[in-house]
């Protein structure tokens, strides 16, 4: 029942573009380097590693102002954008941090790096409630059904990438279990799943998320 082509592309943009930016691009092997040294159309190693952290996010320079062009989690932070107010807050975390790193000023950038994540993991749980919900309004069609529940599935999936992620792995886990009887793409089936599954997985991540 599940919906190949979204699992796939879901799955990529948390376990690359998500786990890229905020796990890797942020993480000490490359914020804590030089910053002094200026390479022409790069800036300082810092700078550039900091603007390849934000390129992930896949808007452009003047977003929110400019949402032409939007793809991957830019798209997807702008659906969920009447919510959550996302956009303005994920590039002022953005700004905040690379104007940060220009200044040397490396307790601002880590502050920028925690809001980044903070907000980037909302649109990743937003997206899956906003999908779950899809899924249980349109129960009774099956193929569009399984749609909705495989893109939240991605989304609840993409979770586990940040590394100062709200919830643990182990939580992550179990909700899939409860949505598609595993955890494992290989081995999921979403035929079984019940409209009361659909709205657990739902208020799970709304109580644990506070949305």
């Amino acid at each position: 029942g599940l919906d190949h082509a979204q699992l796939i592309e879901k799955g990529l943009m948390g376990a690359c573009l998500y786990y890229q930016s905020t796990a890797v691009y942020f993480s000490a092997d490359r914020m804590d380097v030089d910053n002094e040294t200026i390479e022409p159309g790069e800036g300082t190693a810092m700078e550039h590693h900091w603007d390849e952290a934000f390129g992930y996010l896949g808007v452009p320079f003047d977003f929110p102002t400019t949402t032409d062009g939007l793809v991957f989690w830019g798209s997807y932070s702008n659906s969920r954008n009447e919510v959550l107010d996302c956009n303005n807050d994920l590039m002022v975390g953005f700004l905040k941090g690379r104007a940060a790193i220009s200044n040397d000023d490396l307790v601002t950038r880590d502050e920028a790096i925690d809001e980044v994540r903070e907000e980037w993991e909302l649109v990743a749980v937003g997206s899956a409630i906003h999908y779950l919900n899809d899924a249980d309004e349109n129960f009774d069609d099956l193929a569009i059904r399984a749609h909705f529940i495989s893109e939240a599935i991605g989304f609840i999936y993409a979770i586990q990438f940040n590394p100062s992620k709200k919830i643990d792995n182990n939580i992550v886990t179990d909700l899939l279990v409860e949505l598609a009887g595993s955890a494992n793409f290989a081995e999921m089936n979403i035929y079984p799943t019940t409209k009361e599954d659909l709205l657990s997985v739902r208020d799970q991540l709304a109580t644990l998320y506070q949305l």
